[in-house]
């Protein structure tokens, strides 16, 4: 009798401590994804939004011809597609160059083709009139060709407005290697041209412009979830994860839905 009830005891108690070890590592991992969201949160939004609004203005002032260099087919989209909606909304000519087709993102087929064919369909929401593909490969380019490959488009189009990937400050979960080299190839062949082109750098953690995007999330959601089509299942999951960007991005502004980028052109003529 006295073992059987030592034996109960022992159930219980291991039972117990199973709970609370389960409870501790769901409360940790609740903090750590608190952490986590809290920290993306602050990296997006701009360091004084209601000035970075004001600001994005100039973003849109004198521009004829826009040139976006986006490392993988969706990255443009997630970061800037409203921005660029606007662009084109303004009848602003809008180029777009993807860089790599994110082949090795996925063991199937074709799979740079089936991007490309996403790609097209996403163009068509966004509206605007030049696609581009270098066909770089994932995880491998080299800087050096690129920049030739880049500066060619570069003189052809002649652009007033550059947006790409901000190499040096960029958020932490997008500093994959593709998105290094790329804004740092068009941040160094911008030095050397060195004309009055605007550049603006997106998925960056020291942002200064706050596009407001009130009017375009829509079509950027739907442009984003071409890219995801052969995923259906998570269209939800895609349509969340935009619009909550844009209300992170737009934090502590009078703004909804924003695009943050940080300006790396002509600093003296920022009010900050």
């Amino acid at each position: 009798m006295f073992k059987k009830n030592n034996k109960s005891k022992i159930s219980h108690l291991t039972k117990n401590k199973g709970l609370l070890i389960g409870l501790g590592v769901g409360a940790t991992l609740t903090f750590a994804g608190y952490l986590a969201y809290n920290n993306f949160r602050k990296s997006v939004k701009p360091m004084d939004p209601d000035l970075a609004h004001q600001a994005s203005k100039i973003l849109f002032e004198d521009v004829k011809n826009a040139l976006v260099i986006s490392p993988h087919p969706a990255d443009f989209i997630f970061f800037a597609g409203g921005t660029i909606k606007k662009l084109v909304n303004q009848g602003i000519n809008v180029t777009v160059v993807d860089v790599c087709e994110g082949e090795k993102g996925a063991n199937l087929v074709n799979y740079g083709s089936q991007r490309q064919d996403t790609q097209l369909r996403s163009q068509k929401h966004l509206g605007f009139g030049d696609l581009r593909f270098l066909h770089y490969p994932q995880y491998n380019v080299d800087q050096t060709k690129l920049m030739v490959d880049l500066r060619n488009i570069w003189h052809e189009i002649d652009p007033d407005l550059i947006i790409t990937f901000d190499p040096h400050f960029p958020l932490r979960v997008a500093s994959h290697p593709d998105n290094m080299a790329v804004g740092k190839a068009t941040l160094q062949l911008a030095s050397d041209i060195g004309d009055n082109t605007k550049v603006y750098l997106y998925g960056s953690r020291k942002n200064t412009i706050l596009v407001n995007i009130e009017d375009t999330i829509e079509e950027k959601v739907k442009s984003y979830l071409c890219q995801k089509v052969d995923v259906p299942v998570y269209k939800h999951v895609y349509t969340n994860s935009i619009m909550r960007m844009g209300r992170y991005c737009a934090t502590n502004s009078k703004v909804n839905y924003g695009e943050s980028f940080r300006a790396f052109h002509n600093i003296h003529s920022f009010p900050y």
